[in-house]
């Protein structure tokens, strides 16, 4: 492994830390900004949705109040949910490295 990356067993100098932060850059992924509502919306863009989209306009059309907001509320439920599962997925996928690295490496 040493020989791949060209290091010692005492690590990189000062010079060549500095020339490889210049030409790799720092060992971070990019910040991704994302707006949540937007996202939330994205939960409203698939097939099953549309179903729902197209039959609660026709409800409109047919002015059934009812069935109009129960299809919404439907909507927007399963949206909600979808969203909070993967918030929860997320979240442990975040700590998904430190949880293995405690497995891997106990410290003593």
């Amino acid at each position: 492994m040493l020989f791949l990356t060209q290091a010692s067993e005492e690590g990189l100098d000062g010079a060549e830390v500095k020339r490889r932060l210049d030409q790799y850059g720092y060992n971070k992924l990019p910040e991704s900004t994302r707006i949540p509502f937007l996202v939330f919306l994205g939960y409203l863009w698939n097939p099953l949705s549309w179903a729902m989209e197209v039959a609660a306009i026709l409800a409109i059309i047919l002015l059934d109040y009812a069935d109009f907001a129960l299809i919404v509320a439907l909507l927007l439920v399963n949206a909600t949910i979808r969203s909070v599962l993967l918030l929860a997925l997320a979240m442990t996928m975040l700590h998904a490295p430190k949880n293995l690295a405690e497995l891997e490496c106990p410290m003593q």
